[in-house]
C-alpha cells in the first residue's frame, strides 16, 4: 500500500508539472515603462538591438522618444518632427530614418547626437516602411487617403545615397503592411481598400499580379514564412488566412482577435504573433505549412498598438496610450 501511495503522489506531481508546462504563457510581462505627459495614439516602433535603444512614435507628440532598454529610461526626444509614423535605425551608419507625414519627408538623424543630418523631401504623406538590408533600399508607403489621392505609391529610397530612386503606383487609397522575399524580387503589399494582396517586382518597379482575398475582409496585418512559402494575412473580420506565396491560393484560416494591427512570423520558433489594437496578442505555432496550433491570447487590458518582436533580445513590445488617469506606457514581454 505504501508503494502504491508513493506512486500515486509521483503521478500527481508529474501530471501537475505537465499541465503547468502546457499552460505556461509564451509571453511574460516583465516591465512597464511609463511615459508621463504623452497622449494620443502610437505608430510603428524602431529598434537598435545592439545598442539597446527603442524608438517610440507618439503621433501627436511631434517627436520620436528614445528609450534605453537596459534602464527603461528616456534618453532623448528627437524633435523637429510633425508626425512620426515609422523609424528605421541603420546601425552600420548609425543613422535614424523617420517618416514625417505632414512634412512629406523622410528625415535622417545622427544616431549619436540625434541632430538632423538630411531630409528626403517631396514625398506624398509618407507612412509605413520596409527595409531591404540586401540592397539598402527603404520602401515607403506614400500617397493614398492621407495625401487625398485615390491611389497609393510605394516610394523607393536608397539609404546609402539618401536619395529617392523610384516609385511603384498602386490603385487604392489605403495600403498596410509589406513583406519582401529574400530569394527573389517580389514585394508583397496589403491593399486594404481593394481587399487583396499586391505582388510587386521590386527590381523593375512594376506590379506582377494581385491576389483577391475570399476568406477574409479588410486585410491589415501580414507575416511571411518564406522557407515554407506561406504568407499570413490578418483581417479585421477576425480571421487570419494562410496563403501559398507561390500561387496566392488560400490554404487555411484561423480565428484572431478583433482589430488586428501588426503581425510577425518568428522563424526560430515557428510562431506567428498577431497584435490587435483592441488589446490582445494572439499567438499561433506552425505544426507544418498547412496546420497551426493556437498558443493562446495574451490580454493587454486596454486598446494598444503597435506590437514589435525583437528576436535578438527575446522581447516583445507593445505601446499603450494614456487612458483615464493612467500614463501611456511601453509593455515589455519576455518571450519564452
Amino acid at each position: 500500500m505504501r508503494n502504491h501511495a508513493v506512486l500515486s503522489i509521483l503521478l500527481v506531481l508529474t501530471l501537475a508539472g505537465w499541465v503547468n508546462s502546457q499552460s505556461a504563457s509564451p509571453l511574460e510581462l516583465v516591465r512597464t515603462i511609463s511615459m508621463p505627459g504623452v497622449t494620443g495614439r502610437f505608430d510603428a516602433f524602431g529598434v537598435d538591438a545592439k545598442g539597446n535603444r527603442l524608438f517610440v512614435t507618439p503621433l501627436d507628440h511631434k517627436a520620436v522618444e528614445v528609450y534605453d532598454l537596459k534602464t527603461g529610461k528616456l534618453i532623448h526626444s528627437i524633435s523637429g518632427i510633425q508626425k512620426a509614423h515609422a523609424v528605421l535605425y541603420r546601425g552600420d551608419l548609425d543613422k535614424i530614418f523617420v517618416t514625417d507625414g505632414p512634412d512629406g519627408e523622410v528625415k535622417i538623424f545622427d544616431g549619436k547626437n540625434y541632430e538632423l543630418a538630411k531630409a528626403i523631401r517631396s514625398l506624398a504623406a509618407p507612412d509605413g516602411i520596409l527595409y531591404d538590408p540586401a540592397t539598402y533600399y527603404l520602401y515607403v508607403i506614400t500617397g493614398g487617403e492621407n495625401a487625398k489621392l485615390d491611389y497609393s505609391i510605394i516610394s523607393v529610397l536608397d539609404t546609402n545615397k539618401e536619395e529617392h530612386v523610384g516609385d511603384i503606383r498602386i490603385d487604392g487609397g489605403t495600403l498596410e503592411e509589406m513583406r519582401l522575399e529574400k530569394s527573389g524580387p517580389r514585394l508583397f503589399v496589403v491593399n486594404r481598400e481593394k481587399n487583396r494582396i499586391e505582388v510587386l517586382d521590386r527590381n523593375k518597379h512594376t506590379i506582377l499580379t494581385n491576389w483577391p482575398l475570399a476568406l477574409c475582409k479588410v486585410p491589415v496585418g501580414m507575416a511571411f514564412d518564406e522557407a515554407n512559402h506561406r504568407l499570413f494575412v490578418g483581417c479585421r473580420s477576425e480571421v487570419m488566412v494562410a496563403l501559398d506565396s507561390t500561387s496566392g491560393k488560400e490554404i487555411t484560416t484561423m480565428p484572431i482577435s478583433k482589430g488586428v494591427d501588426d503581425m510577425t512570423f518568428d522563424v526560430a520558433t515557428k510562431r506567428i504573433y498577431i497584435e490587435a489594437n483592441t488589446g490582445a496578442i494572439d499567438i499561433y505555432k506552425q505544426s507544418d505549412p498547412d496546420h497551426y496550433q493556437s498558443l493562446g491570447t495574451i490580454p493587454i487590458g486596454v486598446p494598444a498598438k503597435p506590437g514589435l518582436l525583437v528576436s535578438e533580445l527575446s522581447r516583445y513590445f507593445v505601446a499603450v496610450p494614456q487612458h483615464g488617469d493612467v500614463d501611456a506606457a511601453i509593455l515589455e514581454y519576455a518571450v519564452h
